[in-house]
């Protein structure tokens, strides 16, 4: 909801917009998937890991690449701009909200 009440789309944006959004969330998350577990094994080769963190940071801005093209047939570059910096505050705010969340409960 935070995404669309900030880019303000059309009906005919919304329409094209939304399934493309939800694909891009979904390979994104795969992909931060993976680099979760890649993160969380105790690997005894650590050059693996960390070439798996890497390759994984480059899939992931890969990906932002190509939707980034795939959101501009849909929407002007002003939008596709404002739909990143709103992906960021979100994020942003829920890390804020969570760590608060932490303090208070005293970890």
């Amino acid at each position: 909801g935070y995404i669309g009440l900030r880019l303000k789309l059309t009906a005919d944006e919304a329409r094209a917009f939304w399934p493309l959004y939800r694909q891009y969330v979904q390979e994104q998350t795969a992909v931060r998937i993976l680099k979760r577990e890649n993160n969380s094994n105790n690997s005894p080769d650590g050059t693996q890991q960390i070439d798996n963190e890497l390759k994984y940071e480059t899939e992931l801005v890969n990906i932002r690449k190509h939707y980034r093209d795939e959101f501009l047939k849909i929407l002007p570059p002003e939008m596709v701009s404002e739909l990143y910096k709103s992906e960021r505050e979100f994020n942003d705010e829920v890390l804020k909200q969570l760590s608060e969340r932490s303090v208070r409960a005293g970890d």
